[in-house]
């Protein structure tokens, strides 16, 4: 008998499979897989990239927008410290104006005190006593107008009438009055 070699390297069953034109599909199944991960591997790099360069320049935008608003934070820390010296320099201001005022008023009181007293001195009511009761109170204008001296009655004519209550308001009209003192009137419906 005789014996007859088909392949060296083979299997006699794997070798008649191979003859009867049958393959086995292991390799191509592994080459297929390995295209797979490959091309997924290659989207996934491909979109990392994308998203790196994006995360990238929103890191920029982010560092500019940190320096906008620390130049905006100085700017308006400057400007907040501009209007607090004003408010202080005018506080003081003022401050000083109503001490000013305070005190020239205080000297007209007792320029006009002395004034008056002066001119009572003079027209004879130092001697009465203070506790002299007034006999008529619808004469005492009259005595008083009697021993007052033209210049005086002069000034008195030229004064300002007295102040009268301000007019009322209209009904259609709701007075409202603030905690701060300030009066609205509001229109009704």
């Amino acid at each position: 008998m005789m014996t007859k070699i088909d392949s060296l390297t083979g299997d006699a069953a794997e070798t008649r499979s191979l003859a009867a034109g049958g393959r086995s599909g292991f390799p191509s199944v592994l080459v297929a897989a390995a295209f797979a991960i490959t091309v997924i591997n290659v989207m996934a790099a491909v979109y990392l990239y994308k998203a790196k360069s994006e995360l990238t320049a929103l890191d920029g935008r982010l560092e500019d927008l940190a320096s906008f608003e620390k130049r905006l934070q100085a700017r308006l820390d400057g400007v907040n410290n501009g209007l607090q010296s004003q408010f202080d320099l005018l506080n003081r201001n003022l401050q000083g104006q109503f001490y000013d005022l305070a005190t020239r008023i205080d000297r007209q009181e007792r320029s006009l005190q002395a004034f008056a007293e002066r001119r009572l001195d003079g027209i004879g009511y130092a001697s009465r006593p203070p506790d002299e009761p007034v006999t008529d109170p619808a004469s005492a204008p009259a005595k008083v107008a009697e021993n007052l001296p033209a210049a005086t009655s002069a000034a008195k004519a030229g004064a300002r009438p007295a102040r009268t209550a301000p007019p009322k308001p209209s009904a259609s009209y709701q007075r409202l009055e603030s905690p701060d003192g300030k009066v609205y009137y509001k229109k009704m419906r």
